[in-house]
């Protein structure tokens, strides 16, 4: 998925003359809202990422699962451990290492990517949720109270909510976490 500030423009309904257009808050925007789609549902792309772990005894648990390949593993003290000597579950998303050694460990690896009947809905949802965050961001340009704001107040608004379109369209394909 690539999504750009344009796509995100079309979205919003925003011409050339708009003033907000240009704005560098809408990638700041687009960015916000992958990274909340993706807390869901995972990579929304396969692109090989760095990832921080803290090992649980032997083992590094990645931030989900389903992983298309693990690249590199840098121990705490920055010795490379070749993939090769470690036990690997990808679809776990769980790499045993030969030794415990707290600290922070720096896992390269490559999220599946989501299935191909995915993509349209969960860039729909990246950009629901774009439009709720540009919106919410813009709500005092008017004079009036953001939303979650006390008409008045000065103070920032309180708590975001994915709406529940974009919520729908995330439900198939969100990670399920825990143990069973």
């Amino acid at each position: 998925m690539a999504l750009t500030v344009t796509d995100l423009q079309r979205w919003l309904r925003m011409t050339d003359n708009d003033p907000a257009a240009g704005s560098p808050d809408l990638d700041r925007v687009l960015k916000s809202a992958i990274g909340i789609v993706e807390a869901r549902v995972g990579a929304l792309s396969p692109q090989e990422r760095v990832y921080r772990v803290r090992a649980r005894s032997t083992a590094l648990l990645l931030p989900g699962v389903d992983w298309e390949a693990v690249v590199a593993v840098t121990a705490p003290d920055g010795t490379e451990i070749p993939v090769s000597d470690l036990d690997v579950d990808l679809d776990a998303g769980i790499v045993h290492v030969p030794r415990a050694l707290s600290g922070e460990w720096s896992v390269t690896a490559t999220p599946a990517a989501p299935p191909p009947t995915a993509a349209a809905s969960l860039e729909q949802a990246v950009l629901i949720v774009a439009a709720h965050l540009w919106k919410l961001q813009q709500g005092s340009a008017d004079g009036g109270a953001r939303i979650g704001q006390m008409p008045g107040s000065d103070a920032p608004p309180q708590g975001f909510a994915v709406p529940a379109r974009a919520a729908e369209l995330m439900r198939p394909y969100e990670r399920v976490g825990g143990f069973a």
